[in-house]
Formats: structure tokens, C-alpha cells, sequence
């Protein structure tokens, strides 16, 4: 569990740093690859993704010592984290509010544990059934795309933060399967496809929430992108690795009252978070090829 929570602290830093780039770089077009070369230029983008890579190895290590439908989950607990991440840059103090609603995404958290009441399941998946569902994911995730490409899509960055989610969900079953198969017989690595899969959707996911972040605030992405990660993670640690959750009805009505508590306060700690507006073309991204226009009689409201 400490691997895990140490793992949220990495996430919840990248989140913060590489959202703070992403909002200021020119607008991407399509998946965001291309937005991705532009952000390996940004220094503050760069060190988010040392943050990520050092969350990455300590979600690898929390997988090989626990369950996925526990490991995930505690990834929620990164908002606490970004909390105070994001009002250091922002300069500023958090309020009793935050603070309080940080106390409820723990209580939900907790609730959620402790009634679930995980178990191990079999160290290696049915690659059958995670290649299933893990296709079935994927497709999720281009549905969410779809709708985020809609002229005037409503919750475009929410949209697009669900599908980074759901990649980043995938991501992680895949992780806990490259993981335990390095452990078993690391040249089976070679010649099975979750270690490819691994990369292929864990850059496409990156580039999909860096596209989010530019598409409206953190307050906007984050939350879909925190719940639906936990969310399809579980069910492909149910339905591939064999993991259970407790299933009778006080068990899960614990589960979904400590779910819909973090889902709560996840919510609310993102819409109280001020975040800088994202580049429009009200609000343009910011650039170094021209001199600053000269001042005029007219001040300009800063949103913030």
C-alpha cells in the first residue's frame, strides 16, 4: 500500500506540472502526438514526466506486491496530492473547504477498502480474457473520443479526460501482467503482446490527457480521468487476474457509498482548484516568436 500511495504522490505531481505546459502549448490537433514532441521541449512538462516515470516504477512495484482491485483504487488518493501541488504554483493557500473535501475523498477511500475486502487472484491473467477486455476498453475510449470531437461537445475535456482514464485503467492490468510474467519468465516477454500493448496504450493515454488538459481546466479532466482509471482497472482485475471484491449486501453497499464519497469529493477539490484558462482562441497559447504588443488604456479582467 505505501508503494501505491507513494505512486499517487508522482501521479498527482506530473498532473499538475504537465497540465500547467499543456494549457500554454499550441493547440493540438487530433490524438495529441504531435502536442507530445512540442511538450519534450518544455522543461516543467519534462520534469511532470520524470514525476510520472517515478510513479510508473512505484505502481509497478505496488502491483507486484498487491491485488490490482486494491493498487488502483488508492491512486484516487492522488488528489490529496495535487491539492497542495496546485496551490504552490498557484501561490496561493489552500482553503478549509479543500480541506475538508480532501477528508472526505479519504473516508470514501477508506470505506471502499475496508468493505471490499480484496483478494488475490491468480498471478498471471487469462491472456484471453485481458485481451478481451482490454479491446473492449480500448473501444470505450475511441467512443469517448468520438464524443469529444463532436462540433461544440459539451464536457469535451471531461470526455477526453474519461478516455485517458480508461487508457491509463488498461494500462495498469497490463502493468500488473508485465510485472508478474518479469518475475516468472521474463523472455515471455518477447514473444506475448501485453508488453507491447503496454507502450502502445500508454502513450497514446498520455497524449489523450494532455489533449484534455489544453481542452478546459483541471477541474474539468481530472475528476473523469481519476474515477474512470480505478474503475475499469478493478473490472479487468475481476474478470482477467481473478481478483474479488466481497459480494454480499452490506459489502457492497459499503463499496458504493465509499465510492460515490470519493467520487464526491474528487469532484468538489477539482471545481474549488483555480486553475489558469486553457488556450483558446480568446485565450491564446503563449508565444516566444513575437515582441509584447504595447500596452493600452484598456485593462484586460485576468480570469484567475
Amino acid at each position: 500500500m505505501i508503494g501505491a500511495l507513494l505512486a499517487a504522490v508522482c501521479f498527482a505531481l506530473a498532473s499538475v506540472l504537465q497540465h500547467h505546459s499543456a494549457a500554454r502549448a499550441p493547440l493540438a490537433v487530433g490524438l495529441g502526438l504531435g502536442l507530445l514532441g512540442r511538450l519534450l521541449h518544455r522543461p516543467l512538462w519534462l520534469l511532470g514526466l520524470a514525476a510520472a516515470g517515478g510513479g510508473l516504477a512505484l505502481h509497478a512495484y505496488a502491483l507486484s506486491a498487491g491485488p490490482l482491485v486494491v493498487v488502483q483504487p488508492l491512486l484516487v488518493s492522488g488528489m490529496l496530492f495535487a491539492l497542495p501541488a496546485s496551490v504552490l504554483i498557484a501561490r496561493r493557500r489552500p482553503s478549509l473547504s479543500e480541506w475538508s473535501y480532501a477528508g472526505v475523498v479519504v473516508t470514501g477511500l477508506a470505506l471502499f477498502l475496508l468493505a471490499a475486502q480484496p483478494t488475490d487472484g491468480s498471478t498471471l491473467a487469462d491472456l484471453s480474457i485481458l485481451g478481451t477486455a482490454s479491446a473492449a476498453g480500448v473501444a470505450l475510449a475511441g467512443l469517448c473520443l468520438l464524443l469529444a470531437r463532436r462540433p461544440h461537445a459539451a464536457h469535451r475535456a471531461a470526455l477526453l479526460g474519461a478516455a485517458g482514464g480508461i487508457c491509463f485503467g488498461i494500462t495498469g492490468a497490463l502493468l500488473k501482467q508485465v510485472v508478474d510474467q518479469a518475475g516468472a519468465a521474463p523472455l515471455g516477454l518477447l514473444t506475448t503482446w501485453p508488453g507491447y500493448a503496454l507502450v502502445l496504450i500508454g502513450v497514446v493515454g498520455t497524449a489523450i490527457v494532455q489533449v484534455s488538459y489544453q481542452a478546459g481546466s483541471l477541474a474539468s479532466s481530472l475528476p473523469a480521468l481519476t474515477i474512470a482509471d480505478p474503475l475499469v482497472a478493478v473490472g479487468i482485475g475481476a474478470a482477467a487476474f481473478g481478483e474479488t471484491l466481497a459480494t454480499d449486501a452490506g459489502a457492497l453497499t459499503g463499496q458504493i457509498l465509499g465510492f460515490a464519497l470519493m467520487t464526491f469529493g474528487v469532484l468538489r477539490l477539482a471545481a474549488l482548484t483555480r486553475e489558469p484558462p486553457p488556450a483558446t482562441a480568446a485565450n491564446p497559447p503563449e508565444r516566444h516568436d513575437q515582441p509584447p504588443r504595447p500596452a493600452t488604456h484598456v485593462a484586460q479582467e485576468n480570469p484567475c
